[in-house]
């Protein structure tokens, strides 16, 4: 449908100069959104811009105006801006607002919202879950103070309403640019980073959280490094990448150092098998894009994850991937397009970890060396997870249709048609013609 105006839409969501995944989303976006200006006028409230690099995804949008909610935060807290929310929206009078982070953030946004007198704007909220289960405060919380909602995944969207959102919902999934993320070939992509072509390197770039797993990631390293030791001749030689910073939720050589020992490894041969990158959390897209390259797999052992951009984005460019089955995984990949490992535990994330909250789902470290060994020893395997998760992935994924349907929805949710039946607009549309005669 087309509206008189461009609806204007303000989007709160991590600065597009950020290095995570959330800025990612909302840079490629609203870069989208920026070439329908018949249709959509974008601003975007943005988060924690602790970095403030110039050199950073600078090409953003000349018509998106972005607010920098941590430069303009008084007093200084976590960069979010909650206080001035409420101010910045009075003064640009957007028609729909747009919150897309995890529930915590969403319900902090909304409480502010409500000192808004006379509400005009409609509010879409974009949850980020990854977890089974959200705490039932949240979506009661939601349920009251928000118009519609989008789910990550079809997965997430039926997660989500089970556990009693009534909101409309809608599914917007994560984009990928082919501009960005793009086979180089290998030999290429390890000389920019120094590394050796025999080797058989296996990467995960996810942060050193808690929800990432690191242990047992570490783990299965050592399993694996254990497990080859007394492979002589022409084997290649495995290789580990831990694409993070070393102190964080766990000390990584730390926790490398023990596992080896517990297998009889010295940490002096075990460290031949790792590699490590200055500043993991700083690297550009593009440098993002040769380390995907660089390696003959990648693997994510995190206990949940709402889509997992680490794995999906190299899986587009055709290199396989090892990850759990749960979360957004289970719509991105199948058997037939990763090593998919079953969970063995699942547990409650208790509130001094995460507030958050929800249910997780853990793997057993063992299932994941079997995994990189399965991919080690048979390329062929690679090859053809590699070539059937670029084609399951990469074109429905692609964000112009993405942003397509973000603006088709968003404009339904402007007029109050979102949500409703076809037969029920229908009617509301004779009414509304009728009162005007």
């Amino acid at each position: 449908m087309s509206s008189e105006r461009p609806v204007k839409v303000m989007l709160f969501g991590t600065h597009p100069k950020q290095f995570n995944g959330y800025s990612k989303v909302v840079y490629e976006l609203c870069n989208k959104l920026s070439l329908q200006k018949d249709r959509i006028s974008v601003s975007i409230f943005g988060f924690q811009n602790f970095h403030g690099s110039s050199q950073h995804r600078n090409d953003l949008a000349d018509n998106v105006d972005v607010y920098d909610a941590f430069a303009n935060e008084n007093p200084k807290s976590q960069g979010f801006g909650f206080g001035e929310a409420a101010e910045v929206v009075t003064l640009k009078r957007p028609d729909v607002l747009v919150i897309y982070n995890d529930m915590i953030v969403i319900c902090q946004i909304l409480k502010q919202l409500q000192a808004i007198p006379d509400k005009w704007f409609k509010t879409v909220l974009y949850v980020d879950q990854v977890y089974l289960s959200q705490k039932r405060e949240f979506i009661q919380f939601i349920n009251a103070n928000a118009d519609a909602a989008f789910a990550f995944t079809p997965y997430w969207k039926d997660c989500i309403v089970k556990q009693g959102l009534t909101l409309p919902c809608d599914i917007l999934e994560h984009g990928i640019n082919t501009d960005v993320y793009y086979p180089i070939p290998k030999r290429v992509a390890r000389k920019y980073f120094g590394l050796n072509d025999d080797d058989f390197i296996v990467l995960n770039l996810n942060r050193n959280q808690p929800r990432k797993r690191w242990d047992t990631c570490l783990k299965a390293f050592a399993h694996v490094i254990a497990a080859n030791r007394k492979r002589t001749g022409t084997a290649p030689m495995i290789k580990f990448i831990v694409g993070t910073a070393l102190k964080g939720a766990w000390d990584i050589l730390e926790v490398f150092e023990r596992e080896l020992q517990k297998r009889d490894v010295t940490l002096e041969e075990g460290m031949k098998h790792l590699i490590t990158i200055d500043n993991p959390q700083m690297l550009s897209d593009q440098d993002i894009n040769i380390l995907y390259n660089v390696s003959d797999c990648g693997i994510n052992t995190a206990d949940g994850e709402g889509v997992g951009l680490c794995s999906v984005e190299p899986a587009v460019i055709g290199i396989p991937q090892i990850v759990p089955r749960l979360g957004g995984f289970i719509d991105f990949f199948d058997d037939d397009s990763a090593i998919m490992v079953d969970p063995k535990i699942a547990y409650y994330v208790d509130a001094s970890r995460d507030m958050v909250g929800g249910e997780a789902l853990m793997c057993d470290y063992a299932d994941y060396a079997d995994a990189i060994q399965a991919y080690y020893e048979n390329p062929a395997l690679r090859a053809r997870h590699g070539a059937a998760s670029r084609k399951k992935i990469m074109v429905p994924h692609l964000w112009t249709g993405i942003a397509s349907h973000f603006i088709d929805v968003i404009e339904k949710v402007h007029s109050g048609t979102f949500g409703k039946d076809d037969k029920v607009v229908l009617i509301d549309a004779l009414i509304s013609k009728k009162k005007k005669n």
